[in-house]
């Protein structure tokens, strides 16, 4: 398309964040979807399962919370995110200003999550600050 401006991207990997799992947790959240003796698919190794399914919870439970109510602009960008998490994809990828809508969120001091899993939300996001330090390097270097 002439004249369209190339929009940045960033990479999310779902199964990065340094999270600290119970036998119990492992078991809840890395069950594959689909029995791998059925037809070969849902070979995934539980740990990353668990992983990524976490960091989608964290995700939704955090938006849940900033956005009780969601106006249309909001619902738009959440509206791409839940569909990118469908498949439980291991890396997703969003534009950049959708990722620094979810980075506001993700950081925000003043909005409350379940207690219980409060280092599991302290682990994503460090791991999302890493992911936005590394953007301000690529930035500084680009200019």
């Amino acid at each position: 398309m002439k004249g369209a401006k190339a929009v940045d991207t960033v990479k999310l990997e779902l199964a990065v964040p340094k999270y600290r799992f119970g036998k119990s947790d492992r078991t809840n959240f890395g069950k594959p979807a689909v029995d791998p003796g059925t037809d070969g698919h849902g070979q995934v190794l539980t740990e990353v399962l668990a992983r990524v399914r976490v960091s989608i919870r964290i995700m939704q439970g955090l938006v849940a919370a900033r956005y009780p109510r969601m106006d249309a602009k909001d619902s738009r960008v959440w509206a791409t995110f839940l569909d990118l998490f469908s498949d439980e994809p291991e890396e997703i990828e969003v534009t950049r200003p959708q990722f620094d809508w979810l980075y506001k969120i993700i950081t925000a001091e003043d909005l409350q999550f379940d207690p219980a899993a409060a280092h599991w939300r302290v682990a994503f996001e460090d791991y999302i600050q890493d992911v936005r330090d590394a953007l301000r390097t690529e930035d500084k270097v680009k200019a």
